[in-house]
C-alpha cells in the first residue's frame, strides 16, 4: 500500500497486495474477514466486528471465558471504548474460530 501511493513498484519477494482501492472507495472488500497477530496478541475482525485475545497475560489461554475477549462494534464505537464480549458470545464464538 505505501509502495502503491509512492508509485514504486512491489520488488518480486513481496507478495502483499496494495489496499489502496479499498481505502479510496474504489473497489469492494477483498476478504470477508482480516486477522492479524502479534506474540500472544491475535485479532479478527469483519465488517463490523473487532475481536481481540491475548491483550491480559492473566487471561485464560484456552479461549473459552468471554473475560478472555476485546470485543468492539467498530460501526457504533470506533474508539473501541465499550467491550461487548459478555453482552454477545455469538459473535464471540463465530469469530473466536478465526483467531
Amino acid at each position: 500500500t505505501f509502495l502503491d501511493y509512492a508509485q514504486i513498484p512491489t520488488p518480486g519477494f513481496m507478495d502483499s497486495k496494495s489496499l489502496r482501492e479499498q481505502l479510496e472507495g474504489d473497489s469492494p472488500p477483498r476478504r470477508q474477514y482480516v486477522r492479524s497477530g502479534l506474540e500472544e496478541w491475535r485479532m479478527v475482525m469483519n465488517d463490523r466486528y473487532k475481536l481481540i485475545r491475548g491483550f491480559d497475560e492473566k487471561s485464560g489461554k484456552d479461549g473459552n471465558n468471554s473475560s478472555d475477549y476485546l470485543l468492539f462494534d467498530m460501526q457504533k464505537d470506533p474508539l473501541e471504548s465499550k467491550n461487548l464480549a459478555s453482552r454477545k458470545p455469538e459473535v464471540v464464538e463465530e469469530l473466536s474460530r478465526l483467531l
